[in-house]
């Protein structure tokens, strides 16, 4: 849940204008669903030149990023009857936000307002949003691996693990070969990871090709373990943001 308030702190207090928000990080990388009432999109469009003009934005790239926002936010009625019981609360501006959250189970409002506790609805902080998306961005590491020249792009955790693992049980049947046979082992071996269909097929041909051989190269391993410990990093840094986030999100 969205309140314009919230909409327009975020956009406002960014260091960098051109930057996302920490709200369209999360939104994007679908680590929330934000829900809506109608009355939110009139009330943004109302209050634009409004915002544009105290925070010194410029209008045009203030209304695009707020068509960027209502592409992705999903809009839902709240139920009239807890909006009218609602609206007899200390901020019925709020009604509508809090009815909606109760309406559809959401975890809570997103609102920088201090009256969303008083009308009996869950709060959640604009600072409980940036661990979300430090946690989304932690999780979305995509590691580039290039050796000998080929690139390797957006090879996952799970990816890189399996790619270890396989060349850690390999090494003690490769030993020296040309590069250009060492270079075909890790492609080979990436195929095999990154392709599963496709495993049957190219570990048969591998075992042919490098039978008897009992030593794999080092670069190889060095590149694949400096991977993992990469990734390990950052699912570690995943899991503290997520746990700071959890935090608040668990009390509503």
């Amino acid at each position: 849940m969205l309140c314009w308030v919230t909409f327009s702190g975020l956009v406002a207090e960014r260091k960098n204008s051109t930057a996302k928000t920490d709200l369209m990080e999360v939104i994007e990388t679908e680590t929330i669903d934000l829900y809506a009432p109608p009355a939110l999109f009139d009330e943004v469009e109302e209050h634009l030149p409004k915002i544009a003009a105290r925070k010194g934005l410029d209008i045009t790239r203030l209304t695009a990023e707020w068509a960027s926002y209502r592409m992705r936010i999903k809009i839902a009625e709240p139920d009239s009857e807890k909006v009218l019981e609602l609206r007899e609360g200390i901020d019925p501006d709020d009604a509508e936000f809090v009815a909606l959250a109760q309406t559809i189970g959401a975890i809570g409002v997103i609102s920088k307002d201090r009256h969303i506790g008083q009308m009996r609805g869950n709060h959640i902080s604009v600072e409980c949003i940036t661990h979300l998306r430090n946690y989304s961005r932690a999780t979305a590491i995509e590691l580039n691996i290039k050796i000998g020249g080929v690139v390797f792009a957006k090879v996952g955790y799970a990816a890189i693990a399996g790619i270890y693992s396989g060349s850690k049980a390999l090494i003690a049947r490769v030993s020296k070969a040309p590069d250009w046979v060492k270079l075909a082992l890790l492609v080979g071996g990436l195929f095999v990871v990154l392709h599963p269909d496709a495993r049957a097929r190219v570990a048969n041909g591998l075992r042919v090709v490098f039978e008897g051989i009992a030593e794999a190269t080092p670069f190889v391993i060095e590149e694949i373990a400096a991977a993992i410990a990469l990734a390990q990093q950052h699912n570690s840094e995943a899991q503290q943001h997520h746990d700071n986030a959890m935090k608040e999100l668990g009390r509503n």
